[in-house]
């Protein structure tokens, strides 16, 4: 990749990595399949794998083996595949491998439905003879130079009536790219629409394509701009606008993403270019200059111009606008359903006014005078018209997308969400599909020629039964296809219908739990080990008779945290991370890390020796951070990080395993490092300690932070103050776009709001504040929770808010609040809220987090043996108010608390003012950390100190009575999780 969008937008490896040889990569290939490839059942047993193979230089060749096993298919496929390289001196490849995965009959009497069939994946299928002995891949077929229509299906492509039983071999397969660390399964997944947000722009969205696209489509821009700022296929002004208005919607995910200055330099000089010329010939008939209105109302917010050119765009806005408002008046909506070109103009022209009245109202240079705010009601039609648009030869409905975009971005879609149709919903959606598979992955990439490569990033599949060769669309063509993209992806982000929304309430809700229990599963990114070491800048020490393992996937740092095919972190004598030398055999790694040059090879494993561990571990996290392109899901506090994310995970279907418990508690680059790219979302888990420095590596589109630091010496007005300060320093590390979750009623909302507006982040909020979007009414003890819900984004005039009563599992008040900090993250995604209540009611907390146990003869046990900070120990202490309303049936066992700014003993003296306000009939402390605190507490009787842990077990269980509830809490000067299995074991 040559050209500066290639490098300024980094969609090439940062430094440059050594290619993966051909022996490593078939490794790598053949692990893969020895897993997915099962034989065919009768009567075509056995297992038939696809070969395609390419070079930079040169399209794919491709051929089929047939076998009786696996292990056969495969030994002749490789050695046709090393012949293949070997004859040209080729090092490495670009190799896809497919494999049937299912057979369907298509008798001869139904003559084949070859548009229905084109509009499926044809991405991964293939067609066969009725013996399955002459075979056809229609990837190759799509994109091949030549026609490659084989012999035996020429009649039945010819004349329907001539057709012969055809065999639909549905494939899949994996890409592997000798240039790339990883490789991809096919098909890919489609993207989860519960989890996009419409208002992220588009390359930071769940599907990848977009990205993949506007690479190519960006450098076509860019070198066929004429020196006058336009574009020869450009057919008017409605497609330099169009063009015009891609190029700023890919400036600013430029700039939201911090992206180097190279890429802003490139674009903003074509951008003024192409202004330039709008600017020149901004004139026509009304849909023209509304659309005009619209692209050149957007570059002034943009602030590409200079002083000069500024001064004159905005006098030509004024004078676009008042053009338009002195129209003759529009006429009735209803007849936009027979799309008359009159209809399609005053859509295009009240959308224009009402975007540039909300944009003047904030810009003090221009003095025209708007009698009323402009309606744009035609935003409801906005769906009903972008489905037409693809079709209608009327000139109004080219890059009606620029509408849809500029709709949102001024709020008119939130505002005027309509009650689409079923039919709506599902036409646009489809069209979304069918602009997705346009894309040309590079797994289908290989299949054209060389040059078609590197300029092609769109095609179209013809509906002729004889020509399937890809029509390939002109850089403006391109340009339209990606904003269409866009406008659909934004669409789909609004339009939740209430008829599907009542009649099937769990489809969304099935289908994120399908793709989210899948994901647990899923195994993390993938390095090959060349890459893998020149990205760390590390060196492979590899024993006698071993070899390099072909990738890595993933690293341990913990026994319960590792998977399979990872490496795993050595611990160093004196470092608390990292797995200890003598567990390592019992986990059979794939490799070892280490930043010891003199580690012992007793393991008789590979070893990546990293001299500069610490950089290392964060190159590799940075890394893993840009090839993940869904939703980052963040949380940061001093406690309820985890329940709140154990929560999430339960409301879209998802479990918390032991391995992603294991995950969270690890720093937050070992998190990333254990990220799968094929999750629907991600999630991590930040330190309030370490949370400023690793944000700038995380950079999450939503960060939920639970709470902030109690300071128990200061009133409540300089606390809400303080957390101010904190937010503030938190959104410095966020880009603009995204998200940030907080509870509402910790802050003083108006300052927090005007810092967020500046910073460009979106705010939403949990907790008692009637501002709040999820706000609490009441909660009651045991868990009943009674809130106030957003309304649903398809019901935003019909249901302004919805009230219900949770009855919580998870006791206290705290859980409550980490329950709606989930919710305010599923509004935030735009989850249906509703569908996730049933699962959050059923999450039950750990143990060791304060869950409630009732034991024998009517005893009550609040573990909270996880616990060491002050503020969870205040809320176990009400927690245990609300379970033993009287201090005679109270016992306490506390074991310390985190001491981050002062000694260990020092720190223990703030829970003082906290055990002098709780009554209890004993107070028991634990530790020599505790003495000082004991000594403060001398004048209390029911205080009492003990240095042995033994002796503490025996002088609790002598004390708990009938009736009685214990509370156990801290962790930092023991593990109280002894005590609970104490008291477990012991009580009778």
């Amino acid at each position: 990749m040559s050209s500066p969008l290639a490098h300024a937008f980094n969609w090439a490896q940062e430094e440059p990595v050594a290619p993966v040889r051909l022996d490593p990569l078939l490794q790598m290939a053949r692990q893969h399949l020895a897993v997915w490839v099962r034989t065919l059942p009768e009567p075509w047993s056995g297992c038939i794998l696809f070969f395609s193979v390419a070079s930079e230089k040169e399209s794919a060749t491709v051929f089929h083996v047939k076998a009786s096993t696996f292990e056969s298919a495969w030994r002749e496929g490789s050695i046709r595949i090393r012949q293949w390289a070997w004859a040209r001196r080729l090092e490495t490849v670009l190799l896809r491998i497919d494999w049937v995965d299912s057979v369907a009959h298509h008798p001869a009497a139904n003559p084949m439905d070859w548009p229905s069939l084109l509009q499926q994946n044809t991405h991964s299928l293939a067609l066969a003879d009725a013996c399955l002995e002459d075979i056809w891949l229609l990837p190759q077929a799509m994109f091949a130079e030549e026609d490659t229509t084989p012999a035996w299906m020429q009649p039945t492509l010819a004349d329907p009536a001539m057709a012969q039983t055809v065999l639909l071999l549905q494939l899949r397969g994996v890409y592997l790219d000798g240039r790339a660390p990883t490789a991809i399964t096919l098909p890919r997944n489609q993207p989860t629409r519960s989890f996009t947000r419409p208002l992220a722009p588009p390359a930071e969205c769940a599907w990848q394509g977009w990205r993949t696209a506007a690479r190519l489509t960006l450098d076509n821009l860019i070198t066929t701009q004429t020196p006058n700022g336009t574009w020869q296929d450009a057919h008017g002004l409605l497609d330099h606008l169009g063009i015009l208005h891609t190029l700023l919607q890919t400036l600013e995910h430029i700039r939201s993403a911090r992206m180097p200055a190279l890429a802003t330099e490139v674009l903003v000089h074509a951008i003024a270019l192409a202004t330039e010329y709008a600017m020149e010939h901004a004139s026509g008939q009304t849909h023209v200059s509304a659309q005009s209105l619209l692209v050149l109302n957007s570059i002034a917010q943009a602030h590409v111009l200079g002083v000069r050119h500024t001064a004159l765009l905005y006098n030509l806005l004024d004078q676009l606008a008042w053009q338009l408002l002195q129209d003759a008046a529009p006429k009735h909506l209803e007849a936009l359903h027979t799309h008359a070109p009159a209809d399609i103009a005053t859509m295009w022209k009240s959308l224009a006014l009402k975007v540039y009245w909300t944009y003047r109202n904030t810009n003090s240079g221009s003095e025209l005078p708007f009698p009323t705010e402009p309606h744009a009601h035609e935003a409801d039609w906005l769906p009903l018209l972008l489905i037409s648009s693809g079709s209608s030869p009327h000139r109004g409905f080219d890059w009606l997308s620029i509408a849809v975009i500029e709709a949102n971005r001024c709020g008119i879609l939130a505002n005027t969400a309509p009650h689409a149709s079923a039919q709506q919903c599902a036409a646009i959606e489809q069209q979304w599909q069918a602009l997705e598979q346009r894309i040309i992955w590079p797994e289908l990439a290989i299949y054209l020629g060389s040059p078609r490569r590197a300029q092609t990033p769109f095609f179209s599949a013809a509906h002729n039964l004889q020509n399937l060769q890809a029509a390939t669309y002109s850089p403006s063509q391109q340009a339209n296809v990606l904003s269409r993209l866009s406008a659909c992806h934004t669409l789909l982000g609004w339009l939740e219908p209430a008829s599907i929304q009542e009649t099937t309430p769990t489809v969304s809700a099935e289908t994120s739990k399908s793709a989210l229990t899948s994901s647990s599963h899923l195994a993390p990114m993938a390095w090959s080990s060349q890459s893998l070491a020149t990205l760390t800048k590390g060196q492979w020490i590899v024993p006698v008779g071993h070899k390099v393992p072909a990738f890595i996937a993933g690293l341990t740092v913990t026994r319960l945290q590792h998977t399979p095919n990872a490496a795993v972190l050595l611990r160093r004598s004196g470092e608390i991370t990292g797995v200890l030398p003598a567990s390592v055999a019992a986990l059979h790694p794939q490799a070892l890390i280490s930043a010891d040059s003199t580690t012992p090879l007793s393991a008789q494993v590979p070893v990546l020796h990293m001299p500069e561990l610490t950089l290392a571990i964060n190159r590799w996290a940075t890394s893993a951070r840009q090839r993940i392109h869904v939703p980052v899901i963040a949380a940061t506090g001093c406690v309820g990080k985890s329940s709140t994310l154990r929560m999430l995970m339960q409301c879209l279907g998802n479990a918390c395993t032991v391995q992603q418990e294991a995950l969270l508690q690890s720093e937050t680059a070992l998190q990333m490092i254990n990220w799968s790219d094929s999750a629907p979302c991600v999630l991590a888990e930040l330190g309030p300690s370490q949370a400023l420095s690793d944000l700038s590596i995380l950079r999450p589109d939503i960060l939920v932070v639970t709470n902030f630091p109690e300071d128990s010496a200061q009133p409540p007005a300089p606390s809400k103050e303080k957390n101010l300060h904190h937010l503030v320093q938190l959104m410095q590390h966020l880009r603009a776009g995204s998200t940030l979750v907080l509870n509402y009623a910790l802050v003083p909302l108006n300052a927090l709001h005007s810092a967020a507006q500046q910073r460009g982040i979106e705010l939403i909020g949990f907790g008692p504040h009637p501002q709040a979007q999820v706000r609490e009414l009441f909660y009651a003890p045991l868990g009943r929770l009674h809130l106030q819900l957003p309304p649903k984004p398809a019901q935003q005039h019909a249901t302004p808010s919805e009230k219900k009563h949770i009855q919580l599992r998870a006791d206290g008040h705290h859980m409550a609040l980490n329950a709606q900090a989930a919710l305010a993250v599923l509004h935030a995604i735009r989850h249906p809220i509703d569908s996730a209540i049933a699962p959050l009611t059923t999450w039950k907390p750990p143990p060791g987090s304060g869950q409630p146990e009732n034991l024998p003869v009517n005893r009550c046990l609040l573990d909270h043996s996880n616990t060491s900070e002050l503020l969870a120990v205040q809320a176990a202490m009400q927690q245990l108010q609300t379970h033993a309303p009287h201090a005679h049936q109270r016992l306490i066992v506390l074991g310390g608390i985190k001491a981050p700014h002062t000694s260990i003993e020092d720190a223990q003296l703030q829970l003082e003012p906290l055990i002098r306000s709780t009554a209890a009939k004993h107070v028991f402390l634990y530790g020599n950390a505790m003495l000082g605190l004991t000594q403060s507490l001398q004048d209390q009787p029911h205080v009492h100190w003990f240095e042995d842990l033994n002796q503490l077990i025996h002088a609790l269980l002598r004390a708990f009575d009938v009736r009685h509830t214990v509370l156990l809490a801290g962790r930092t000067t023991t593990n109280l999780s002894i005590v609970a299995s104490a008291i477990r074991e012991n009580v009778f």
